[in-house]
């Protein structure tokens, strides 16, 4: 059942340390379901909304687009990470795909990666993950679709070797490189049979060569994927 009707948004309950009238004693309604993730503790609801508040806010006006506010956009990123379970939430998101997209806009990837390496490749791969699933079920993709997550994802194996072990689990590295693998595996087939039919609907099936170009087609899409999975340096 949806979560929001008359008197109960997702304002009301979700946003500070929500609403406690919001929810049943069965589980039915709760803060993790309804509002998209779980915190460690209740107390902690309005430091985790805090954080990534003060971190969207000094991203949008530029902070973490200069050398001097890197430090701070890593605190902030750390702290925010630190009270939030799931890999999806709505604001994780925005704030990844916000913070990766002004770092190559800028040409400050690599700078961002060389002061604060674990931080640096959390955001890219929150980001890689996000843009997955945003593709996900759609027609087709944009041109340089896969190159844009493939630039975000090349960070994890150049930095892995100077990134701590605790910090591939407190950034969410590991679990986040599991994901994306997972994603990528489980939209093989079907992108696969995508390119494929659309290469045959493409073609004069009424021609004598039409069996040669199928069989062309099928190499050809197979040969793309392929390299697509190589650039995103995803084992297959």
């Amino acid at each position: 059942p949806t979560c929001w009707s008359g008197d109960f948004t997702r304002e009301k309950c979700c946003i500070g340390a929500g609403n406690d009238v919001c929810w049943d004693s069965e589980g039915l309604y709760s803060f993790g379901r309804c509002c998209g993730y779980s915190i460690t503790a209740p107390a902690l609801v309005g430091t985790f909304h805090a954080n990534l508040t003060r971190l969207l806010l000094v991203a949008r006006k530029g902070t973490c687009a200069v050398p001097a506010g890197f430090a701070s956009c890593a605190k902030l990123w750390r702290d925010a990470l630190r009270h939030a379970d799931q890999l999806t939430h709505p604001a994780i998101r925005e704030a990844s795909v916000l913070l990766a997209d002004t770092w190559r806009a800028a040409g400050l990837l690599q700078d961002v990666v060389r002061e604060s390496p674990g931080v640096a490749v959390s955001i890219a791969l929150h980001a890689a993950l996000a843009f997955i699933d945003d593709w996900a079920g759609k027609q087709g993709f944009e041109a340089g679709f896969w190159q844009s997550i493939a630039d975000l994802i090349v960070l994890y194996p150049q930095k892995l070797p100077v990134i701590s072990g605790m910090d591939l689990t407190r950034l969410r590295i590991a679990a986040l490189d599991d994901a994306i693998r997972n994603r990528i595996r489980a939209h093989y087939p079907a992108t696969l049979q995508e390119v494929l039919a659309e290469r045959i609907r493409s073609i004069d099936q009424s021609t004598t060569t039409f069996h040669d170009l199928l069989s062309h087609a099928f190499l050809s899409a197979f040969q793309e994927l392929v390299q697509v999975l190589d650039e995103v340096q995803a084992e297959y």
